[in-house]
């Protein structure tokens, strides 16, 4: 098992209210970052229509590797502050972690923080060294396009 960690931090034009709306709507997420997220799809939403609970399907290359995870991720959120994805486990016995969290500070400009936390089980042999901070930058520059570019 190994720890990714990663955090990346910038400002947009846009305001907090439209950061929101667009970091919840978790299933276009694929739109804006193909390259690591491929496919998200809402299985239950709460009773305001917001995603409670999706399908992710996401590929990370880790040094020569690259992997491809499927992961139920429940959604929760604080109006125009957070949003928060959280990989459900498997099962009691799973070890694997990963918890993506967005803040967002009004502005102007508006500052988005993306941070990235996980545990995954990947080969002792492939170097995890700054690949979450490479996934939080991109997280955060493909948001940053999506939000300056509707």
């Amino acid at each position: 098992m190994k720890d990714l960690r990663g955090q990346a931090t910038g400002t947009v034009s846009v305001h907090a209210e439209r950061c929101f709306a667009v970091l919840l709507a978790v299933d276009r997420y694929p739109q804006a970052y193909p390259e690591v997220i491929r496919q998200v799809d809402v299985l239950d939403r709460h009773a305001d229509g917001s995603p409670r609970l999706a399908l992710a399907n996401v590929s990370l290359g880790l040094g020569p590797v690259q992997r491809d995870f499927e992961l139920r991720v429940r959604v929760s959120w604080k109006q125009d502050r957070l949003v928060r994805l959280t990989r459900v486990p498997d099962d009691r016995s799973d070890p694997e972690r990963l918890t993506l969290t967005w803040h967002i500070n009004p502005g102007p400009p508006t500052r988005l923080t993306v941070m990235l936390r996980a545990r995954l089980d990947v080969p002792r042999v492939i170097p995890v060294t700054g690949a979450g901070g490479t996934v939080a930058r991109g997280l955060l520059d493909a948001a940053s396009r999506t939000l300056e570019n509707p």
